[in-house]
């Protein structure tokens, strides 16, 4: 084996797209251990700087030694995919900022001596712009080693509802490539961030990949990371922890899809307002203290070099507008998913995560808000909690006094997860051991099967759904009263918020036609679980709809649809904001739904 070709090794030479020549870029695998590879040059074209640096080579380019270890992109983990794929389909005409189309302009002549510039924007009929540097630095060379037979790469770059900045060139390529065309799609969460690869043509999502937001290990909440930007070197620690994140993301959507990273000509981003002030490097400072004004509200297009982001530098990087306050491009992006604005009579959108945004669209107008619900929908801030993955337990029923657990992927239990911490608290509730305060009953007074499960730790009763003994960690899997404590903060917020909107419109909570949940539950939950908690009011029992992460969706439109971009940009302009710390009912409200509802 040593000195053999990697691809001699891994696949037959006809599954790539040049039979192992270098050409195509799609032979890659991950140099997870053994001697150090120096990249080729032939590396470097196809694969980005984040992959290299993460051990990318091409299997064509390099021979095998004693002692590697290679990753080739795994069919499992394609498949573990695949209903993520499934869910990001969109049915929309594809119609995306970008343009690519395939040139053959007249040589040059003694007769005909236009700059080649000037060449390529004359044949498109376009006026005189900047071009970067770059570009202009391999025109020429691009141009005559390929007979001025070229692709050029257009974008339209519109950052207002009124009008169009026109088009750009940001790229000019060798030969015909027009059937190469993609783009990114970022949700950058305060918990996870998720990015979509999208084929600019069909439309088709090529590939998705989600991370954890490992700005975490400095403030789990957006009040604690902006905290961290006043410490030495913070706001860097947090941008580069962000930027180094999306480059992460974007290496594996590449090795995926087998995309090159040249080839990606626009970026899309949406986030609260503080992720995207962190991502931009902009300090988020004074949106931590009344009356919460960020730097920047409008719509941004940066040069992916100056962004930071390992993609084609000359592409454009896109963030969408936010509103106001902490409601940021995320809820712009929920509202063009869901179509919030366009549909008959009153439509609540609750977007539920560390903050959550909520946003009501009655006839003539459109409110939002943000209101702080912590991280107990996410699972951070629950004692066994985590997120709705292999080992979570996402479903809790108790019949006849016996408890029952269903765990994803039928495995160890390792944690609870959103939907099985609400519906373990919904049967506490049904049961009696918890009472709308959320107050443990006393041992004596619960019946006798369950009271094996009431037990007390150093912090108070708990009630433990499997034993350490039988749980993947070795310790209880338990509902504490402080998880119990931070759900009833949770809801009565959102609670709160959605009364408080309904009586700026003069509406009451028998006037809601629709209810559209997304954000941090994940597509596992029973609704009924939070009409008996009192996180929505019973007046909305069937009228409640599940919208799979409605922000990246509200991303991915807008990088695939100029109209659905400018419908973006028209509803963040539309909006009327609510700011819920400073509104004088809000405390009234909190503490009126702080308990749960009767069961």
């Amino acid at each position: 084996m040593d000195g053999m070709i990697l691809l001699d090794l891994l696949a037959d030479k006809s599954k790539t797209g040049c039979y192992g020549q270098g050409r195509c870029g799609k032979c890659r695998v991950r140099l997870v251990d053994g001697p150090e590879v120096e990249p080729s040059a032939v590396d470097r074209r196809h694969l980005s700087p984040s992959q290299l640096k993460a051990g990318w080579i091409l299997a064509c380019q390099h021979r095998f030694q004693q002692g590697m270890v290679i990753e080739a992109p795994s069919i499992a983990q394609r498949k573990k995919k695949e209903k993520w794929l499934a869910a990001a389909r969109l049915n929309i005409l594809v119609q995306p900022a970008v343009t690519k189309v395939a040139v053959d302009l007249p040589m040059p002549s003694a007769e005909d001596c236009l700059p080649d510039l000037e060449r390529v924007l004359t044949y498109l009929g376009v006026e005189k712009q900047n071009v970067s540097r770059s570009l202009l630095i391999s025109l020429p060379g691009i141009l005559r080693e390929n007979n001025f037979e070229v692709s050029v790469v257009m974008l339209e770059e519109q950052l207002t509802e009124l009008e169009s900045n026109g088009e750009q060139l940001i790229a000019v390529e060798p030969g015909d490539t027009t059937s190469e065309k993609y783009g990114i799609a970022f949700d950058f969460g305060t918990n996870t961030v998720v990015g979509w690869l999208a084929d600019l043509n069909s439309g088709e999502i090529l590939a998705v990949s989600a991370l954890t937001n490992s700005q975490m290990k400095y403030g789990r909440e957006v009040m604690a990371r902006i905290s961290h930007v006043a410490s030495l070197n913070g706001l860097n620690e947090l941008r580069r922890e962000g930027l180094d994140l999306c480059n992460e993301i974007v290496c594996q959507l590449l090795a995926e899809a087998n995309v090159s990273w040249q080839q990606i000509y626009e970026t899309v981003i949406v986030g609260n307002t503080v992720m995207a002030h962190l991502l931009l490097g902009i300090d988020p400072s004074y949106l931590g203290t009344s009356p919460f004004i960020p730097a920047v509200g409008s719509a941004m297009s940066l040069a992916a070099a100056d962004f930071g982001l390992d993609v084609l530098p000359t592409s454009k990087v896109f963030f969408l507008p936010s509103i106001a306050g902490f409601t940021g491009s995320d809820a712009v992006g929920f509202m063009v998913a869901a179509g919030l604005d366009s549909q008959a009579g009153v439509c609540v959108g609750i977007d539920i995560g560390t903050d959550t945004e909520i946003i009501i669209a009655a006839p003539e107008r459109l409110l939002a808000c943000s209101t702080p619900t912590g991280s107990a929908f996410a699972g951070i801030k629950i004692k066994c909690g985590m997120r709705a993955e292999t080992g979570a337990i996402d479903l809790v029923e108790i019949i006849d006094n016996k408890v029952y657990i269903h765990v994803l992927d039928k495995v160890g239990p390792r944690g609870i997860c959103a939907p099985g911490l609400m519906s373990a608290m919904t049967a506490l509730l049904k049961t009696g051991v918890i009472n709308q305060a959320g107050i443990f009953a006393k041992p004596e007074d619960v019946s006798e099967p369950l009271r094996k499960h009431l037990q007390k730790d150093a912090g108070g009763w708990k009630f433990v759904l499997v034993s350490a003994d039988e749980s993947v960690t070795g310790n209880d899997i338990a509902i504490t009263y402080q998880d119990i404590r931070e759900v009833q903060m949770a809801k009565s917020a959102v609670r709160a918020s959605i009364n408080i909107l309904l009586n700026e419109l003069g509406l009451s909570e028998q006037d809601i036609d629709k209810v559209t949940l997304t954000g941090a539950f994940g597509v596992l939950f029973d609704f009924t679980h939070i009409l008996a908690l009192g996180l929505l009011p019973e007046s909305c029992r069937g009228k409640i709809t599940f919208m799979h992460n409605a922000a990246g969706t509200g991303a991915r439109l807008a990088l695939l649809s100029q109209s659905a971009r400018q419908k973006a940009l028209l509803l963040a302009h539309k909006v009327q904001h609510i700011e819920m710390s400073s509104h004088p009912d809000f405390r009234g409200e909190f503490v009126k739904y702080l308990e749960f509802a009767a069961p």
